[in-house]
């Protein structure tokens, strides 16, 4: 069983197919977490850093963990990983890269970027839930996670 209460986990991507497959592997994992969509990358540094329509802090909790897509319109996912990791109060969030293929060899680059890791986005709801499984084994069990007040100092 996941923590005590819900962590907020957001997700940042722009097929809103593949936040519903995150969404039920959540919730097949039986993980408490409070998940928040942003459809792109600008959607995502305005809920983390209180923006427009996440103008009231109370709004846009700092989450304990993004997973960021790398393709989508507006801001890509390695613009906003830059911009995330190049920002004071937000670089110790840690970010997971959810990728449709791997091309090359980027791994490197996502990680000098600041990624902490990055996963093949599994198309199957049962290889997502393993997927999700593992993230909390690592980033909910080995990692350790600001606490509340540090959360607060974030922002």
């Amino acid at each position: 069983m996941w923590g005590e209460g819900p962590l907020v986990v957001m997700v940042a991507d722009d097929d809103e197919n593949d936040y519903a497959l995150v969404e039920k592997a959540f919730e097949d994992a039986r993980a408490k977490v409070d998940l928040r969509w942003a459809a792109n990358g600008q959607d995502a540094m305005d809920y983390l850093l209180h923006k427009g329509r996440y103008e009231p802090p109370e709004s846009s909790p700092v989450p304990f963990l993004i997973l960021l897509d790398l393709v989508m319109p507006v801001k890509d996912g390695l613009e906003t990983l830059k911009e995330i990791k190049g920002h004071k109060g937000l670089r110790k969030i840690p970010l997971m890269l959810l990728v449709s293929t791997k091309i090359g060899n980027h791994e490197d680059r996502w990680l000098r970027l600041g990624a902490d890791s990055f996963v093949i986005k599994p198309r199957r709801l049962d290889e997502m839930v393993a997927e999700i499984q593992d993230l909390h084994h690592h980033h909910f069990g080995i990692v350790r996670l600001p606490s509340a007040e540090e959360a607060n100092t974030l922002q």
